[in-house]
């Protein structure tokens, strides 16, 4: 891209977020690394810091790419991360196993007029990192990867980020270290203390505000005390209609299995009927696992399904 574009996309940009103050030293340090991405080579690499505004310094790319005729992707190692790209105003993302698939398969036809986003690319394996470069150096697609290696580190292993780093060279690599999500000096002192190295502390702090907690046992205790923890603060808040509450895992799996733990707590406290049909279910990675199903289940259904005669009137009533 050139300046000139992305000059006017980070116009239009300011003139759609009043709220944002374009002499702030969060902003001027957001629209550095957005020159800098946009207008560099095939492959960009950006570090921010946990609240940095990745989604304010997203959108005028975003928009520049896409009056320049081109179709944006975004993918990151979770289906949650991946979502929220679209608030970037970038449409087409999936999870980083899917995304692979979905290029192997066709579904994705990328090539020299595509753009790929990565977004917490710490979290990226080497082997998927791999696959991910292999893409970009066979379709020609321009791929801009964010992260903080100092935020989380690949569970499959292999410092991604840090190869990238050294490939590169650190003063290609713009960065943002200061940050808009934590709203008090407290929250500011506990996110400097993680990135500083000093988890121990930063956990102390985080359990007196009440904000963190530890559960001793192992991973079978810490999901059944979410699941607690979850019913908890739904029956406290029941008499609010706008009380949302949201549980994140890592995995699909992990999210099954806290969802089978919290419809335990449910049916414990008679909210929740016997099971009265199990179907075979699939994620979006492919994985396939039964669904057990009562009366009063919530299913959430993506790409299709099929109605079987009777079905509907068993479960939902």
């Amino acid at each position: 891209m050139t300046p000139e574009q992305i000059d006017h996309a980070a116009a239009m940009f300011l003139a759609r977020n009043p709220a944002i103050d374009p002499d702030s030293e969060q902003w001027q340090a957001q629209r550095r690394m957005v020159t800098e991405l946009a207008t560099s080579g095939r492959l960009g690499v950006g570090i921010g810091v946990a609240g940095a505004g990745k989604t304010t310094l997203l959108a005028p790319m975003v928009d520049a790419w896409k009056a320049d005729g081109r179709q944006v992707y975004g993918t990151a190692l979770a289906w949650r991360q991946a979502s929220a790209l679209r608030a970037a105003g970038i449409e087409e993302g999936a999870a980083v196993a899917a995304f692979l698939k979905r290029v192997e398969t066709g579904r994705y036809q990328l090539d020299r007029n595509s753009v790929v986003i990565v977004d917490e690319v710490s979290q990226i394996g080497t082997r998927q990192m791999l696959d991910l470069l292999r893409i970009r150096e066979q379709t020609g697609a321009q791929m801009v990867m964010i992260g903080d290696p100092l935020q989380t580190n690949a569970i499959e292993g292999g410092p991604g980020l840090e190869l990238l780093r050294e490939a590169l060279g650190e003063e290609a690599i713009p960065k943002i270290l200061t940050t808009v999500r934590q709203r008090t000096e407290r929250e500011r002192e506990i996110a400097g203390l993680f990135r500083a190295g000093r988890a121990a502390e930063a956990l102390e702090m985080k359990q007196a505000d009440s904000s963190a907690m530890l559960v001793a046992g192992g991973r079978e205790a810490t999901v059944q005390r979410v699941a607690q923890l979850w019913h908890q603060r739904i029956e406290a808040n029941r008499d609010d209609p706008d009380f949302r509450l949201t549980v994140s895992a890592l995995t699909n799996a992990d999210c099954r299995e806290i969802g089978a733990a919290i419809r335990d707590e449910l049916r414990r406290a008679d909210k929740l009927g016997a099971d009265v049909a199990v179907l075979d279910a699939a994620d979006r990675t492919g994985e396939v696992y039964t669904l057990p199903l009562a009366i009063g289940d919530k299913v959430r259904v993506f790409d299709r399904h099929r109605q079987v005669s009777g079905f509907r009137n068993r479960i939902w009533q």
